[in-house]
């Protein structure tokens, strides 16, 4: 039996699902490609250029016979491509935080628990959010993180395969014109594949932050539901989040729940999975403890912190 291809805003309208009006995924996720599209036409040719740069670096090492010392290469110009990243993150992060906040005053008009219940604005909120929550240096203070990281990233990628290329080059007995171009299509690969995973799982990081910060500061936020694309290419990790929640849907945590800081997306490299907001006065289930702990188990290493 064939089956239709997963349609969660179809889904939601035919069961009468509230997710419809909380988050229409497919509406984001043209913004999150769009931003991805921004991101590779502005950056793109910045990091290029620096790997160009960076094959004469490599092949005056390679001359030396000197493979160690790609370890301590600098990029050329990557300073100023970092520069250019954390600009770049810093408008986007505050277009996700105003987009959030229109998307909360939206759903507020259309809750009437929320809407006759504007005293709860009184009510203590939770903690904020490691690095991102708080003043503005904060805000600051991890886009200069997550754009170093970004950058590093790649940086230490290139230098790896650079050092495997070297090596095989010299035990082949290789000519440096045969080590540059091989360094050259070995580079592309790095620029191009992995410059777009980078960009996609940063992207759903500064834009799931953005959100949780929005989320801290409104009185009438009282939970996050988690929603996962259920398409071909959805992690194991990722149809958890999407569908052990109340009848199929996705998870539900709580807006004071410290796990919450654990699970919010990105879950692994081009992870798509988005949160929205549960409105005091929507009627809702939390996701059980046994089921958060058992994902959180699941969260591969170096995910599931900020």
């Amino acid at each position: 039996r064939v089956e239709a291809p997963y349609d969660p805003v179809a889904k939601a309208a035919a069961s009468g699902s509230p997710f419809i009006r909380r988050l229409n995924i497919r509406a984001i996720s043209l913004t999150l490609n769009a931003v991805e599209d921004r991101f590779d036409r502005q950056i793109g040719p910045a990091f290029r250029e620096a790997m160009d740069r960076f094959q004469n670096t490599l092949a005056r090492l390679y001359d030396k016979g000197d493979i160690a010392g790609v370890r301590k290469a600098s990029i050329p110009g990557g300073a100023a491509v970092i520069t250019e990243i954390k600009e770049f993150w810093r408008r986007f992060f505050a277009q996700a935080e105003a987009d959030t906040e229109r998307d909360i005053e939206r759903l507020a008009a259309d809750t009437a628990g929320a809407r006759t219940t504007l005293e709860r604005a009184k009510r203590p909120k939770r903690k904020p959010v490691k690095i991102v929550a708080g003043p503005k240096a904060d805000i600051n203070r991890y886009i200069d993180l997550v754009s170093t990281d970004f950058f590093d990233d790649l940086s230490n990628r290139a230098k790896k395969i650079a050092r495997k290329t070297m090596q095989r080059g010299f035990e082949l007995g290789e000519s440096r014109e045969w080590m540059v171009q091989a360094l050259k299509e070995k580079l592309a690969t790095v620029t191009e594949a992995n410059l777009r995973t980078e960009v996609r799982t940063t992207t759903t990081q500064c834009f799931n932050l953005a959100r949780q910060r929005v989320f801290d500061g409104s009185p009438l936020v009282e939970a996050v539901q988690f929603t996962a694309v259920l398409d071909d290419r959805v992690t194991p990790i990722c149809t958890r989040l999407g569908t052990e929640g109340e009848d199929g849907e996705g998870v539900v945590v709580a807006l004071d729940d410290p796990r919450l800081d654990i699970l919010r997306p990105p879950e692994h490299y081009n992870c798509r999975t988005l949160t929205s907001p549960v409105m005091f006065g929507e009627d809702y289930e939390l996701t059980a403890s046994a089921v958060l702990d058992s994902i959180i188990a699941e969260i591969p290493d170096g995910f599931g912190e900020i």
